[in-house]
């Protein structure tokens, strides 16, 4: 080759040298795509040349979340275990993981770790996202995780499930009723708190709450952190004494401790002076 260089259209090419056709492949589509390229010389045949080449796929990211289930079993409060689910990027362009969304039972779940958060996942790369299960109530507890991304789908849904177990106590009687009686003077109702379930506990508190709490009185020696086996119950002494020719209104919470779902019993208390 004696020389060389890029083919113009119309120029010539002298006598055992050469120029140089170069050929852009774009695909706008995915698969094999084939044309021919035709070079017409200014005399003598034309030079057909078939072109084939083969679309890729744009890179882009794709997930996998494993477990899709964060299954937790039965929880006695106040044990709040945690299990965590990965997510990796089986793509070849990074992944975007946005904050993760709790549904359902969102007073028992939250995302207690995040490691999605650190920045894009790689292709072949995971990150992990864990999310702990603190009953609120006895029963069947479930919710969601939703895991936003830039995948295929735009997010990913985990189920939670799980199953809440504690103690349990009701206050009797609900509601407390005073009746009307004399401004200044001081009346007393016995409210029961009787353990319902099945798992001892403690009465750690007794208190009266709203507008006119004032108004109202309670005490519980000998119940208030008294342990109360299952069907074993104590005492509470409540009182009004009412100032004015009016109706009474407030509540009492009664609270148990870290293994009660719920975590409080409220009764609601009336009366009125004359």
């Amino acid at each position: 080759m004696l020389g060389g260089g890029t083919c113009t259209t119309g120029a010539g090419i002298a006598q055992d040298a050469s120029c140089t056709i170069r050929v852009a492949f774009a695909p706008s589509t995915t698969g094999v795509k084939s044309t021919t390229l035709r070079v017409a010389p200014s005399s003598g045949p034309a030079l057909l040349v078939t072109l084939k080449g083969l679309g890729d796929p744009a890179p882009a990211p794709a997930i996998s979340v494993t477990p899709g289930v964060l299954a937790y079993g039965t929880v006695t409060a106040p044990a709040a275990p945690s299990l965590s689910t990965t997510v990796r990027n089986t793509g070849n362009a990074n992944l975007l993981v946005g904050a993760p969304v709790i549904g359902g039972a969102t007073t028992d779940y939250s995302v207690t770790a995040n490691t999605c958060a650190a920045g894009p996942v790689a292709p072949g790369t995971t990150c992990t996202i864990t999310v702990t299960f603190r009953p609120t109530a006895i029963g069947a507890r479930t919710g969601t995780l939703t895991i936003p991304h830039n995948a295929t789908g735009g997010q990913t849904v985990v189920s939670l499930t799980g199953t809440g177990l504690g103690s349990t106590f009701v206050v009797s009687p609900n509601p407390v009723t005073f009746g009307s009686f004399n401004r200044n003077t001081t009346k007393t109702k016995t409210v029961g708190v009787r353990n319902s379930g099945t798992i001892a506990f403690r009465v750690t508190n007794a208190t009266i709450v709203g507008a006119q709490a004032a108004a109202f009185g309670v005490t519980g020696p000998g119940c208030l952190n008294t342990v109360l086996q299952p069907g074993k119950s104590c005492n509470l002494s409540v009182t009004l004494r009412p100032t004015a020719a009016i109706g009474y209104t407030a509540t009492l919470v009664v609270t148990g401790d870290g293994t009660s779902l719920p975590s409080t019993v409220s009764a609601t208390l009336t009366g009125t002076g004359k």
